[in-house]
């Protein structure tokens, strides 16, 4: 056992468990084999059950260190629950079923206890390494298990001989019901239970007290709750004798943690604090993590109502449900109030910035701050825009981030062609021009290279873009025949007419031809939705998109593969850029100077999509389409108002009748709205942005652990605070 004695040693001290009893399981179970596999499949050292591993924190159990310390946990618990070495040994080796116990079961508490060297304990002796954990010794040792029953191995008395000396003499908490029951383990083992006459206590002693007293506290607390329960239930004397338990550990271990708080009150108190908190986060633990800061100050409420509830009342006042009350009533304001500010806080730092406001900073759109925050600061924002002078800043401002979605979909129809927008081409009809001229380039630097033939596939996808048509818009069928007969039936040459519009099959075009037909058809497509509503003149544009797609799809088809590539590139790009044709081209679009809403922008994604893609929000650009009309709103923001306010608080009846006769006020009203417009202004709504969103990487796991505070830290701390005991 000499090569885990270190391991032993701290599992025992980690877990109050005698190191003898531990190297007496590992010489049963394994003899020290870490590779030891019994029948059932336990592993290592201590045999560990594959059952267990998660509960005790297990991932490799021949790692001697995790083994033995999740033994050392599983004694614990066993001892914990049984209060006795004989029985948690019986439980450790053959379950909870006693129908699955047999004789070797029977026989294994001996045989562990053997194999230890444990045999009648000598109380006076201390362990060296472990104070407050009995040793035992060889001498006289007794081969009857029965005998070692009444040990309080696991820091319990039951049973215990009328004649054995306290355990841990040293230790402050060996007379502390901690668990408010006769039978519970000791607290901290290895600290005085009063300070030597002419010593302090140091400091970490000081610290371990008040740790100890902190969960004393919370226990025996809600151990005087539950006795006034139950005699309100009408158990008046098992009621009785738990207040009296626990009123009695209440007053001796203000008695014994005195000391202690005389030689370091700062440090006692802070430490008795956290006692408090570390016994009451299961609470906090087990309820659902609120998302809103409404949430949070209801959860907080709730909390700290409970962790007041279970505060101990001090055993000398005089109406235990008064004082009870006035705890709750405390806990409850004070949770319902520190949570959400925490949470505010925790925000503060790391924001909780939505997907759809991040996925518009990350294509260079700049939301107002509003915009950023949503919910109720949106709407008051919005409100705000009639206000003179700020009003029109927020207007500013959001038009400013409607534009820049703008240009966000102008870079998505250059990026195929390796462009962007550049920085002096004005949002509207002129960015479109130039994306059209851009990518019109591209396809006419293929246009000496390129071939075009009709062949089978292309007649048989004018056959499918035409019976499609009739079906959305049959008044223009013939317009569209016409078209597909002027441009592509009546210049190809050779082939054998096929099809509804009589396409000569195996005709060829060249490609200055080619280029002729794709710009004709283009224009055509735009002329028929430039400020037109008409459902039926929209569908007419959508059906000679899809020729032009199905004409230099036979180019890419009959023409060499590097025309293939970069005809490729320039329908990427088209395909984007008819998207923005069709938004800047609505009617709302071409009275504002082709800048259109993202409303306006998902309309035509939508239009341009299948009936599945409409489903699913997946045809091209819809995301991002979705991400700004939930931000940006679905309309172009209207300006005027406010300017026209301006105008009225220009006037003598205006701001000169408010300097009048009210000056400060008018002066103050005025420096709020300069202030209040700073994050409206260019630079201003940059700054503003950034500081809502953008952090290091540190800022998160900070800002979550700011508002586990208010939800964990700030409840939990309530039944210290709260002790009328002190």
């Amino acid at each position: 056992m000499s090569n885990y004695d270190d391991i032993i040693q701290q599992a025992a001290q980690a877990n109050n468990v005698d190191p003898n009893l531990l190297r007496g399981i590992i010489a049963t179970e394994s003899s020290g084999n870490t590779n030891a596999i019994s029948k059932t499949g336990a592993v290592g050292l201590m045999q560990i059950e594959p059952s267990n591993y998660k509960a005790l924190g297990i991932t490799d159990p021949t790692d001697p260190k995790q083994n033995i310390f999740g033994g050392a946990k599983l004694v614990s618990q066993l001892l914990d629950r049984f209060g006795d070495v004989p029985t948690a040994l019986t439980h450790y080796i053959g379950g909870d079923d006693p129908k699955n116990w047999g004789s070797q079961t029977a026989a294994y508490p001996q045989k562990v206890l053997t194999a230890a060297g444990i045999g009648v304990p000598q109380m006076a002796q201390q362990s060296q390494t472990l104070p407050g954990i009995p040793v035992f010794s060889n001498q006289n040792s007794t081969q009857n298990a029965d005998a070692f029953s009444s040990l309080p191995v696991s820091g319990g008395n039951a049973g215990a001989p009328q004649t054995a000396q306290p355990i841990a003499a040293n230790d402050p908490f060996s007379s502390l019901p901690v668990s408010g029951a006769p039978a519970s383990r000791a607290a901290p083992v290895a600290q005085k239970s009063q300070a030597p006459q002419g010593e302090q206590p140091g400091m970490l002693e000081s610290v371990g007290a008040g740790l100890g007293r902190g969960v004393q506290e919370t226990v025996l607390g809600g151990q005087q709750l539950a006795g006034h329960l139950l005699q309100s239930l009408g158990f008046n004397n098992a009621g009785q004798w738990l207040i009296n338990d626990a009123n009695n550990g209440l007053q001796t271990g203000a008695q014994q943690i005195a000391p202690y708080q005389n030689a370091h009150p700062i440090a006692t108190g802070a430490a008795q604090i956290g006692g408090s908190i570390a016994s009451t986060l299961p609470l906090a633990a087990v309820m659902p993590t609120a998302a809103t800061l409404g949430g949070m100050a209801v959860q907080g409420a709730g909390l700290g109502a409970l962790t007041g509830a279970i505060s101990p009342v001090d055993p000398n006042a005089q109406s235990y449900e008064q004082a009870k009350a006035q705890q709750v009533g405390l806990g409850a304001l004070t949770g319902g109030v520190l949570s959400p500010v925490a949470g505010a806080i925790g925000r503060v730092i790391s924001p909780n910035v939505s997907p759809d406001v991040q996925a518009l900073l990350n294509r260079g759109v700049t939301p107002t701050p509003g915009q950023i925050s949503g919910g109720i600061l949106q709407s008051l924002e919005n409100k705000l825009t009639s206000v003179p002078v700020l009003g029109e800043m927020i207007t500013n401002a959001q038009q400013r981030a409607v534009q820049d979605f703008n240009r966000a979909t102008y870079n998505d129809a250059l990026a195929p062609i390796g462009q962007s927008i550049p920085a002096d081409v004005a949002t509207g009809s002129d960015a479109v021009n130039y994306i059209k001229n851009e990518i019109g380039k591209v396809y006419q630097s293929i246009e000496p290279k390129a071939t075009f033939v009709a062949d089978q596939n292309f007649s048989n996808d004018v056959d499918a873009i035409r019976n499609q048509l009739s079906q959305a818009a049959p008044a223009t069928l013939s317009q569209f025949d016409n078209i597909v007969k002027n441009q592509v039936a009546n210049k190809v040459s050779g082939g054998v007419p096929f099809g509804a519009n009589d396409i000569p099959v195996g005709g060829t075009m060249n490609g200055s031809q080619w280029g002729d037909t794709r710009s004709m058809i283009g224009n055509l497509s735009r002329k028929q939705i430039i400020g037109n509503a008409d459902p039926d003149k929209w569908a007419l544009s959508d059906a000679l998109d899809d020729l032009n797609g199905a004409v230099n799809d036979a180019v890419g088809r009959a023409s060499p593969s590097d025309v293939l590539t970069d005809l490729q590139r320039a329908n990427a790009g088209w395909a984007n850029y008819k998207q923005i044709e069709k938004s800047a081209g609505s009617v709302g679009a071409s009275n504002n100077g082709n800048v259109f809403s993202p409303a306006q922008f998902t309309s035509a994604v939508r239009a341009g999509s299948t009936s599945s893609q409409r489903a699913t929000n997946t045809g091209l650009n819809a995301d991002l389409g979705q991400s700004a009309q939930s931000v940006l709103g679905s309309k172009y923001p209207d300006s005027g108002t406010a300017g026209r306010g301006l105008l009225a608080l220009l006037t003598s009846g205006g701001l000169g009748a408010g300097l009048a006769t009210a000056p400060g006020s008018t002066l103050a009203t005025l420096g709020g709205i300069g202030v209040g417009s700073l994050p409206y202004t260019q630079l201003g709504q940059r700054i503003a942005a950034s500081a809502m969103t953008a952090r290091p990487q540190l800022a998160q796991p900070v800002g979550q652990a700011v508002t586990g505070l208010g939800r964990l830290v700030v409840p939990g701390s309530l039944p210290a605070l709260l002790s009328g005991s002190q």
